[in-house]
């Protein structure tokens, strides 16, 4: 029951989900900015390479053209990821020398790459991030605001394609050391050839949280594959999560704490999906009998109103409790 349901709905929900949302590199020259913006942070060659066109820049500000990122992993087919246009822009706080925000949306364009397709690159390093981010997080504690805004991705991993006409994140700090609120969003999500997978992704994806400003290099190196110290936790409050597929809506809200190990990773909440019969429908379409039998069965314990069933969900020490009852998934 396990292996379909995950590789078919939690991976493709989970994975389209944090289309929201992270990572690249930067191999562009000062040449095509302003006195006041950095200078990029280039990723190793055993990291991944980068093209782009049309790059400007000025203070609070970048933009480019044609953005082609290919990830240098042990694959026989590295992922890649391309973005007809990339922009970021930053409101408010004070802007200093040392944040590139070519650099930023280099790194969060690679790790969301890795997020995606599930490749990663042992040459994208720690210490990378950690450069990338730290600017970031002092620029956001001035009370910042940032605004990426990718326009239409296309990533390629395994003979697959996953497009999306329009991705955004926006990161809004805070000048009295509260958490920042980290907000993604991918539109029109289209996974080709037409798979299990596929039929299950959502098409819309809208994913809210929030995350102390030390946790976030942590966060971005977590996502893009590099191993942590299995005591590393970054815990992320305030999930919100909205998904849908043609008249299927799956909501999502509580708390969650990521780590290198399964057993360091917990989380808490409840997921609620409208028409969930026709969810099941879906299921039984693609031939996932295990998975449609799952979700028959959460039907009879599920808190429902009309054709909106909602779970109360908990999962720690690899255990998943569903309304209060543990079921013996690993």
């Amino acid at each position: 029951m396990k292996q379909d349901f995950k590789r078919s709905f939690v991976s493709a929900f989970w994975r389209g989900l944090h289309s929201g949302a992270i990572g690249s590199i930067l191999l562009i020259s000062p040449f095509f900015f302003w006195e006041n913006q950095a200078q990029g942070q280039s990723l190793p060659a055993e990291c991944a390479t980068v093209k782009q066109n049309a790059q400007s820049g000025k203070a609070g500000l970048f933009n480019a053209q044609d953005l082609a990122i290919n990830l240098n992993s042990t694959n026989p087919k590295p992922a890649t990821f391309a973005a007809k246009t990339i922009n970021v822009k930053t409101e408010g706080g004070t802007l200093s020398k040392d944040v590139s925000l070519e650099g930023l949306a280099h790194s969060v364009s690679v790790v969301l790459l890795s997020a995606v397709t599930g490749q990663h690159s042992m040459g994208c390093s720690p210490e990378h991030f950690t450069a990338t981010f730290e600017p970031v997080v002092s620029y956001l504690a001035s009370g910042g605001k940032i605004h990426l805004t990718w326009g239409d991705v296309a990533i390629h991993y395994n003979g697959n394609q996953t497009t999306f006409a329009t991705t955004t994140m926006v990161i809004t700090g805070s000048s009295k050391k509260a958490p920042y609120t980290v907000s993604v969003k991918a539109e029109d999500i289209v996974k080709t050839p037409v798979d299990q997978t596929a039929a299950l992704l959502p098409s819309n994806i809208n994913l809210k949280f929030t995350i102390q400003p030390s946790s976030f290099p942590a966060l971005m190196t977590l996502i893009s594959g590099r191993p942590l110290s299995p005591s590393t936790q970054v815990a992320l409050g305030n999930v919100g999560l909205e998904a849908s597929k043609k008249q299927i809506y799956i909501n999502g809200k509580g708390n969650v704490v990521l780590s290198a190990s399964q057993e360091g990773s917990k989380a808490s909440g409840e997921v609620s999906i409208q028409h969930f019969e026709d969810f099941i429908a879906l299921l039984q379409q693609q031939h996932l009998t295990k998975a449609s039998t799952i979700a028959i069965l959460a039907r009879f314990v599920a808190h429902h109103n009309k054709d909106n069933y909602a779970w109360d969900l908990n999962w720690e020490d690899g255990v998943l409790v569903v309304n209060h009852v543990p079921l013996p998934i690993q």
